[in-house]
């Protein structure tokens, strides 16, 4: 690749702490046999991380192929106006 981007993962994981503190993008890596961006988010609720991902750098300039999102069931309660636009809806 003439940028260098060929070195750069093709799968981002987003969500909350749990994908942050629980090694879960490293089974991921190891289950997909890729590498991940990890971009999850201690507090990031429902959409924090996802919001935070979208509107950054790292995915303007480099988007993934696959972006997997960790949402707690919990936060499914939660879902609201700004959520839901964040979604496409």
């Amino acid at each position: 690749d003439l940028f260098g981007d060929d070195n750069l993962p093709n799968l981002a994981l987003i969500g909350t702490s749990f994908s942050r503190n629980s090694n879960f993008a490293g089974f991921l890596q190891q289950a997909l046999k890729a590498p991940i961006g990890n971009f999850a988010k201690d507090g990031g609720e429902f959409s924090g991380a996802a919001k935070a991902y979208f509107d950054s750098p790292a995915f303007s300039q480099t988007p993934p192929q696959l972006v997997i999102w960790e949402i707690p069931e919990r936060d499914l309660q939660t879902v609201n106006g700004a959520d839901v636009s964040l979604l496409g809806e």
